[in-house]
């Protein structure tokens, strides 16, 4: 890096990064879509690189973001995509309006481990373990 950029930020944004970040799609975006995310990371001066940037607007600053809980005919989508495309997040996203891969991403992993966590629990309430008494142990 070079010695006068700033080190780069990582962790929780700011809420002036955030309105930096707002203004700056508004006065660069074409259509509301076609961003340049280098263009954007010159702006914030070393401290975020494209990456961030892309990903802190997509995931949850974009206002077409709709963050809730996904209904029916969505979950059935996503169990539909998941076993078509498996983790091609961004792939199943386009089919449900309004969701980010994040969200998608999210739901998935939250649902696979809550139905291994049921899997489980069954499994150890069916084992039982013998308890076995030893007498003049020494």
């Amino acid at each position: 890096m070079a010695g006068n950029q700033q080190q780069q930020r990582k962790g929780k944004w700011s809420p002036d990064e955030d309105n930096l970040l707002r203004s700056l799609v508004a006065q660069y975006s074409v259509d509301g879509e076609d961003i340049d995310w280098f263009i954007l990371e010159q702006n914030f001066n070393g401290m975020r690189d494209s990456k961030q940037i892309r990903e802190r607007w997509v995931n949850h600053l974009n206002p077409s973001i709709k963050k809730r809980k996904f209904n029916e005919s969505e979950i059935k989508i996503i169990e539909d995509e998941c076993s078509r495309h498996k983790f091609k997040w961004a792939k199943i996203a386009k089919k449900i309006p309004n969701a980010t891969p994040l969200m998608i991403k999210n739901f998935y992993n939250n649902r696979l481990k809550k139905k291994n966590n049921s899997n489980r629990r069954k499994n150890n309430s069916s084992t039982t373990i013998p308890i076995i008494t030893v007498n003049n142990f020494n």
